[in-house]
């Protein structure tokens, strides 16, 4: 009985170490999981946990271990495992890609430690379970998954040597002779990091592409939308997750950008199909499924020249997770590179989508320049097109009829003596100053819970927003002023992105995050031929663009006389100066780790002396090279441990 306990004592705390390296590897990506699959993963997990709960207080017996291997049982779990096949395809909508593979694996792996009970099926579930884990490392790049990395990987030599001192040595009645040894685990670990880290540097960086179809999550950015429905939301909350990094380059320690705080628009999407407060993207463009390749220039701003009013600047934009999303990007940037292979897609309104051929966070060097003027699209030697005109122009005319809107355009049209259509540019100007002053004297108020508005409005709300409550944030604003601006005939549209960003003083960027989403307008000027930013934030709540997010948060909790203090107090706290400093040292390393590659290989080789064209040719040969002194670096490591195998062995039994 004693020997029975000690085996069963053993045997558990396999079983409960298989569950916590299940555990271990999935919990940390549960967000790629579809939550129905996931939410049967978990419901697996839970019978693992019941049946390691039998094993441990000695209720399962022989009879335990025949019942699972009994045909009726096995015949029930085969179906079972087809059902879940077939409802995990259904659920994906497809049999191939990248989170489908994942949802199979996260189901399977519990399923098989349901049914194991012998040396190869927990080797199964292992091997299950790692496939797990290099599909989900897939889907995130950054330098934190090193140290997870290192982690699992110790936990599964603690698994492996676990399970063969649980039945290699087992006697007659299954008991094993001795635990397992700690020493063990680390000596593999040990043993394995300096040939990890130097198969890092010389073996070659060679781009395959995506491997799997559909690698590229498909997850939207937070608080970033590319469509707008602000009558659907009561409360935005303040989200202070970080979506990009943004770096100026300098000239002498000096940043040449000519850019305030003001300034930084970074534009993401144009929306331009109008319903009231409800504004979409155009339908799908024929250019959109043609890639512009790795880098573009836009070419109408091949006409800027060089004058005294032009700054030109470089900038970096570096994305802070995996997640497919716009090329977000300032006013006036006229070319686009990515730095990572990939293409580059176009969207409506100089607005572009990269896709990578790796699975990889999007890193992109980009050009623009500053020049004091309102026009911020490049020179046009002609006005719109006539579907460009009408799609900037499309209002829901028959929707307004019988609506306030009808008198107070007509008060509009009195005060100002315009009329629809052909406004010029002194004419709109008057225009939008007269719709902000309208705004100001009636009371409109900008706030971060304005409730839902009446969905049963066919224009999304845009009446009871305008004449009755008249709260909203930034997309409310927008909206409703665009709307106005094509009452009138105004080319105009919306754009979302994000405006500002958090100013890492120490490491000399913006930390553009989820709380510093934002929209504005954007309409054409016929005289200037030229797009036209209106941003009516800056007239409701201007402590928002001038000031940044987070000062206007502040003004929203603290009286005025009392922001200023508490907003600098915070700028310069231990804790903030600690968290730069971090960000600065974590962004720097990560790049170095995640930016290396075949060009960077070439570079150290150069500084050694090897002399190594940046050519097709040479970095063709730079790769033979590579792959010949890997295979011979891992030929000659073998050998060693061949050779060596009687100390090795020797020496593994005396720890």
């Amino acid at each position: 009985m004693l020997k029975q306990l000690k085996y069963m004592s053993n045997y558990s705390r396999l079983y409960l170490n298989l569950c916590i390296f299940y555990f271990i590897v999935l919990s940390p990506f549960v967000g790629l999981h579809h939550s129905s699959v996931l939410f049967f993963s978990l419901t697996l997990f839970a019978v693992c946990i019941l049946r390691f709960l039998l094993i441990y207080f000695q209720s399962e017996n022989s009879r335990t271990i025949a019942f699972i291997s009994h045909p009726i049982f096995l015949f029930a779990y085969k179906v079972m495992v087809l059902i879940i096949f077939g409802g995990v395809v259904y659920l994906h909508g497809e049999f191939r890609g990248l989170e489908t593979g994942m949802s199979l694996l996260s189901v399977l792996a519990p399923l098989k430690l349901i049914e194991s009970s012998k040396n190869r099926d927990f080797l199964t579930f292992i091997m299950i379970t790692m496939f797990l884990f290099m599909a989900q490392l897939l889907s995130t790049d950054s330098l934190w998954v090193v140290g997870y990395i290192l982690f699992v990987v110790t936990f599964l030599f603690y698994l492996m040597t676990q399970i063969k001192d649980t039945f290699d040595n087992v006697q007659d009645v299954g008991i094993p002779s001795s635990s397992f040894n700690f020493k063990k685990t680390a000596i593999l670990v040990l043993l394995t990091l300096p040939l990890t880290s130097i198969l890092f540097f010389i073996f070659p960086r060679i781009s395959i592409g995506n491997v799997f179809t559909g690698t590229q999550t498909t997850t939207g950015i937070t608080g970033f939308s590319h469509r707008l429905r602000p009558g659907e939301v009561s409360e935005l909350v303040s989200n202070p997750q970080l979506v990009f990094r943004a770096i100026f380059e300098t000239e002498d320690g000096v940043d040449q950008r000519g850019l305030s705080l003001s300034d930084l628009y970074w534009r993401g999407r144009v929306l331009i199909k109008n319903n009231g407060l409800n504004w979409d993207p155009a339908p799908s463009l024929p250019r959109e499924s043609f890639s512009l390749g790795r880098s573009h220039s836009l070419s109408s701003y091949n006409m800027i020249k060089d004058d005294e009013d032009i700054v030109r600047f470089n900038y970096r934009i570096s994305m802070a997770n995996l997640e497919d999303s716009p090329i977000f990007h300032l006013d006036r940037t006229y070319h686009f590179r990515s730095v990572g292979p990939g293409r580059i897609f176009e969207w409506e309104g100089d607005t572009f989508r990269f896709v990578p051929l790796n699975n990889q966070r999007g890193n992109f060097l980009l050009s623009s320049f500053y020049q004091a003027t309102n026009i911020i699209s490049g020179p046009r030697t002609q006005g719109l097109e006539a579907g460009d005109f009408k799609s900037y122009t499309q209002f829901p005319y028959d929707a307004i009829d019988g609506t306030r809107f009808v008198s107070f355009f007509k008060e509009i049209e009195e005060r100002l003596e315009i009329h629809k259509g052909n406004l010029s540019s002194e004419q709109i100007k008057d225009l939008s100053l007269e719709i902000m002053n309208d705004f100001q004297e009636r009371g409109f108020s900008y706030t971060l819970s304005p409730g839902v508005y009446d969905s049963r409005d066919l224009l999304g709300g845009i009446e009871e927003f305008f004449f009755e409550r008249k709260i909203g944030f930034c997309e409310h604003y927008a909206a409703a002023f665009a709307f106005i601006l094509r009452y009138f005939g105004v080319p105009s549209r919306v754009v979302v992105g994000f405006h500002g960003g958090e100013f890492n003083d120490i490491g000399n960027h913006y930390l553009v995050s989820s709380r510093d989403a934002h929209a504005w307008v954007e309409y054409w000027d016929e005289e200037k031929l030229g797009w036209v930013r209106f941003d009516p934030t800056a007239y409701i709540a201007p402590s928002r663009i001038e000031r940044g997010t987070e000062y206007f948060l502040l003004g929203l909790q603290f009286p005025n006389d009392e922001i200023d203090d508490i907003y600098h107090n915070l700028q310069f706290s231990v804790f903030r100066r600690f968290r730069y400093q971090f960000d600065f040292y974590y962004f720097q390393l990560n790049q170095k780790f995640l930016s290396y590659d075949l060009a960077s290989q070439l570079s150290i080789l150069r500084s050694l002396g090897f002399n190594f064209p940046d050519t097709l040719e040479g970095r063709r040969k730079l790769i033979s090279i590579l792959l010949v002194f890997s295979g011979l670096f891992l030929g000659v490591f073998g050998a060693l441990v061949y050779l060596l195998r009687a100390r090795i062995f020797q020496f593994w039994f005396w720890i």
